[in-house]
């Protein structure tokens, strides 16, 4: 949630963050219908409504948010997005690039994980 006049006025981004909400963590869009993930969701946004309600009202005053959760905040968004961006193209080197895929197992190896050419160790790659 950002404070539209500080944002409009194009203060630093950790002045416009009041607070963070993450609707949910899935990677698949398919599975936006699944049951627990819309409980999950709609949990969070009755939270961010009422929130958003008393900032509205004035029943609750604004604080920043501590500089380094809105630091984390960010490079929480930066990941995701270039996760978004990498899983993708490090799916498609994995099952044409046998050198690659040698070598990413090797790391997967090496952080003591298993890499079973799975959507998630793609993700994780990423």
């Amino acid at each position: 949630m950002f404070n539209t006049e500080k944002a409009n006025s194009l203060a630093r981004e950790d002045q416009q963050l009041v607070q963070k909400y993450q609707l949910s963590h899935i990677e698949d869009l398919n599975l936006l219908n699944d049951f627990s993930i819309k409980q999950q969701m709609m949990r969070i946004m009755a939270i961010f409504l009422k929130d958003c309600s008393e900032f509205v009202f004035g029943r609750e005053e604004e604080s920043l948010l501590p500089i380094d959760e809105v630091l984390i905040a960010i490079l929480h968004e930066k990941v995701n997005v270039l996760t978004s961006y990498y899983t993708p193209l490090i799916e498609h080197q994995v099952y044409n690039n046998p050198q690659f895929r040698k070598n990413l197992r090797k790391w997967f190896n090496d952080q003591g994980w298993n890499f079973t050419l799975q959507q998630r160790d793609f993700i994780k790659a990423a």
